[in-house]
Formats: C-alpha cells, structure tokens, sequence
C-alpha cells in the first residue's frame, strides 16, 4: 500500500523547511519551545551595517528570562542551508523542542 510522502516525513522536516526558507530569503526567525521546562531555542537573521552581510543570531534560554547564551554566526552565501536546517530542527525535536508558530 501506497502512503503520502507527508505520512512517512519526520516531524521535524516542515520545521526544517521553514527555517531553511528564512535563512535563503534571509529575513525571518524560527522558534522552538519545550513545554516541559519552559526552556525555549530562538533562530533568526539579523542586519548588520554592511549591506552584503548577513549574520545568524542563534539564542536559548528559559521561561520569563533573558537568554542564557546567544551565538552571531556569518550566513555565508555558499552554506548548504537546508542540510543545516535539518541538522538544527532534528536535534531540536530529540530534545524535546516543538516549534512555535505565529
């Protein structure tokens, strides 16, 4: 018996695909949040002063607090966005993470 390629995705592919979408559109955040503890984990790209550089603001921390640690890395033009964004979004589902959607 045939299934829908949607059936057989992993739960965290349309995750991926979206964050992936904001780092090629390069504009955007991507949030997740675990219900568990309140811890939450902050994805978004933001400007600089130089117009062809984008830089990746990566975040997390806990509920009602300030991050707990913030990482800047360059967005380079040549990175394999959607194989990141797969890495990103399946570690964050093993450890509890479901996205936040507005």
């Amino acid at each position: 018996m045939d299934t829908p390629a949607e059936d057989t995705a992993q739960p965290w592919e349309r995750a991926a695909q979206h964050l992936s979408g904001v780092l090629e559109r390069r504009r955007g955040i991507c949030a997740w949040e675990r219900a568990t503890d309140g811890r939450w984990y902050l994805i978004q790209v933001v400007p600089t002063l130089f117009p062809d550089e984008e830089v990746i603001e990566i975040s997390w921390g806990g509920r009602q607090r300030p991050p707990s640690r913030i990482l800047r890395l360059p967005l380079e033009k040549t990175w394999d966005t959607e194989a990141w964004s797969r890495d990103i979004c399946r570690r964050r589902h093993q450890h509890g993470y479901h996205p936040v959607h507005s």
